[in-house]
This record gives C-alpha cells, sequence and structure tokens, in this order.
C-alpha cells in the first residue's frame, strides 16, 4: 500500500500512482512529475503522509532534482494529503483560494491560494498553466495543462475510459459538470494526452466519455 509507482507519459513527464482504500476497496490515484531544466514541479499528493515521503525520495533518487512546488487540484485526500510532509522538507504548495477553504473545511493544511493570481507559471523550460473550467466533480476542481507536451491533467473531473460511472459524486454538480468537461474540449483542442485522476491515460475522447457518463446518470 505504501509503494509508489512512476509511469512515463512523455518526454519528461511522468504520473505518480499510489493507492489508497475507499469502502473497503483499493483505489489506484494518478498525480503529475514535471520534471524540467530547473527542477520539479509535481500536481497532485500520494494518497498518504507515507506515500509521500518514498515519492520525495525516489524523485531526488531517479532525477538528481529537487521538487520546486506542488499544485494542488482539489481538496480530496487522494491530492492533498501530502501536504504536511512537502512543507515540512520546505517545498511550497499552491492551489486556489477555494481549494484553500475546502482543504481547511476537510481538516488539511491550506495550500497556498497563489494561482488565483498566477494560473500560468514556469519551470525552467517548461510552461505551465492552470484553469478553472468549472463545478464537474467538485466545486474547486481546476485543471493543469503543459502547452509544451499538450498534456492536460484533468484530474478527477475527467474518468478513464474504462470507468463504467462517475464515481464518488457527493460533491458533484451533475448539472454544471458536462458544460465544465467541454470548457476543455474548447479551450485544449491540441490536447495529445488527458491524465485523468484514475485509471489509464489517453486522448481527448476521456472527456467525450466523462460527457456520455454524465448524459447516462441524467436519464437514470
Amino acid at each position: 500500500m505504501d509503494s509508489v509507482e512512476l509511469i512515463r507519459v512523455k518526454e519528461n513527464v511522468w504520473i505518480h500512482r499510489t493507492s489508497g482504500i475507499v469502502g473497503g476497496e483499493k483505489i489506484p490515484a494518478n498525480g503529475l512529475v514535471v520534471v524540467t531544466s530547473k527542477g520539479i514541479a509535481l500536481v497532485d499528493t500520494p494518497w498518504t503522509e507515507k506515500q509521500t515521503e518514498s515519492l520525495i525520495l525516489l524523485l531526488k533518487e531517479k532525477f538528481q532534482k529537487e521538487i520546486r512546488f506542488v499544485i494542488v487540484s482539489h481538496a480530496h485526500e487522494d491530492r492533498i494529503s501530502g501536504i504536511n510532509i512537502f512543507l515540512k522538507n520546505s517545498i511550497p504548495v499552491y492551489s486556489t483560494s477555494l481549494t484553500a477553504k475546502e482543504a481547511e473545511k476537510n481538516g488539511f493544511t491550506k495550500p497556498h491560494p497563489k494561482l488565483d493570481l498566477d494560473p500560468r507559471m514556469s519551470l525552467g523550460d517548461t510552461g505551465i498553466e492552470v484553469y478553472y473550467p468549472g463545478h464537474g466533480h467538485t466545486k474547486d476542481n481546476i485543471v493543469v495543462w503543459l502547452p509544451g507536451s499538450h498534456i492536460l491533467f484533468a484530474g478527477c473531473l475527467i474518468k478513464s475510459l474504462d470507468a463504467k460511472s462517475l464515481g464518488y459524486i457527493k460533491e458533484a454538480n451533475l448539472d454544471a459538470w458536462p458544460l465544465t468537461a467541454k470548457n476543455l474540449l474548447e479551450r485544449y483542442p491540441d490536447t495529445e494526452i488527458v491524465v485523468p485522476g484514475h485509471g489509464d491515460w489517453g486522448r481527448l475522447d476521456l472527456i467525450r466519455h466523462t460527457i456520455r457518463l454524465l448524459d447516462e446518470q441524467h436519464s437514470k
């Protein structure tokens, strides 16, 4: 359970994958590792603090580079549980003011709400854009776009192709979510790889599949 898997997606972009237990079921979750000329940027923390410690050691060993910052895509356990470990290691953790508010409500340390004012960042030779497409899986879900490699980290807003349901929807807005997903198709039409919060990465058809799942949910 404490293992961390690194999966190469493209060039200098990797998925960090860890697992947590939800309702007695083992659920793997994806975060992103972006290796640049000036260090590493991460999207989302592992499920647990122990996994987060393992990830930090693994990345230093594999890439011989420092982690410069972490972006949290929303304030759920599989995205933010490792925040205190990063802060203890003097690694800043960024998100929006909405996610900071939700994090506090959910019992987590608040990430720095830097992304409200600075949605576009760069680290070394790599540009990173954060975008809030609207309420979907949660009210605060953001996505991360890597323009240089045409990779969209869509997180739990978008489902993998083998997903048969929308998963956890207690905080979702099922009426707004289809439009929120369509916002991604319109904003990032040249996306080559979409990374969901859970399951395998793919192309823009992951977004269309999510919209179909939402249509099925509405017709129930």
